[in-house]
């Protein structure tokens, strides 16, 4: 559909009130069509930003497997078990805790 250039046209603007040449006045970002005295842009703080949080690396490749013994000390309410170790392997279950170190 074709329009007309609007060249000889004139138009309110929507906030003062004022008739201008249609071709002057500007649209501004909530529809209304204003002067240029009347023309405010639209502030920042109305389009909030959205933010995601990254969860993970996509395909990662560590730079050395991971360790299979760790360090570590075993407590219990009241006392140390021993002083610190090298943890090769720990098995447990309920009420027994078996230590194999080295």
């Amino acid at each position: 559909m074709a329009y007309a250039s609007g060249k000889y046209a004139k138009a309110q603007c929507d906030r003062c009130g004022f008739v201008y040449d249609y071709q002057t006045l500007q649209s501004e970002w909530n529809g209304l069509r204003v002067c240029e005295e009347c023309f405010e842009s639209k502030q920042p703080q109305l389009t909030p930003v959205i933010l995601k949080d990254a969860e993970t690396l996509f395909e990662p490749r560590p730079t050395e497997p991971a360790p299979t013994t760790g360090y570590g000390i075993i407590r219990t309410r009241d006392d140390i078990i021993g002083s610190s170790f090298d943890m090769k392997q720990v098995t447990s279950s309920l009420g027994t805790v078996t230590v194999t170190t080295g």
